[in-house]
């Protein structure tokens, strides 16, 4: 977040259900996504996320994916899941985490970075997991 408020280099973030770290006094008027897990990236569970999305100016997208969770945005995940190790409670499988998590953010660099239209919005609809909380 600070990167792209401080840094004319970055065109476009997203964030990946971590905490939003805000410092600066000024707005972000460049894309930027919020994707969170299902119980983080509701709106009222992490004071920060309410907090960035303030500081949003530009063009903004909040979602979470329901039966994620925080590590179903990693290839950590995965691994769990083939070794058999006991990790968070999550209903949604990290394949199909890591294709939500992969479509989610090429509709959303595609969109705002290539310009080709409506990728996001076409890629939400398609995704029943996927929960809207801001445009």
């Amino acid at each position: 977040f600070e990167a792209l408020r401080t840094d004319a280099g970055f065109a476009a973030a997203a964030d990946l259900d971590g905490t939003v770290h805000t410092g600066g006094r000024s707005r972000v008027d460049r894309p930027f996504l919020l994707l969170g897990a299902g119980e983080h990236g509701r709106p009222g569970a992490d004071p920060t996320w309410q907090r960035a999305w303030r500081d949003l100016s530009g063009p903004r997208r909040w979602l979470s994916v329901r039966g994620a969770g925080h590590l179903s945005f990693t290839d950590y995940a995965r691994l769990l899941e083939r070794t058999g190790t006991a990790g968070e409670e999550v209903t949604l499988g990290a394949a199909d985490a890591g294709r939500v998590t992969r479509e989610l953010v090429v509709a959303f660099l595609d969109e705002r970075l290539r310009r080709y239209g409506p990728r996001l919005d076409t890629a939400v609809r398609q995704d029943p997991e996927v929960l809207v909380h801001g445009r």
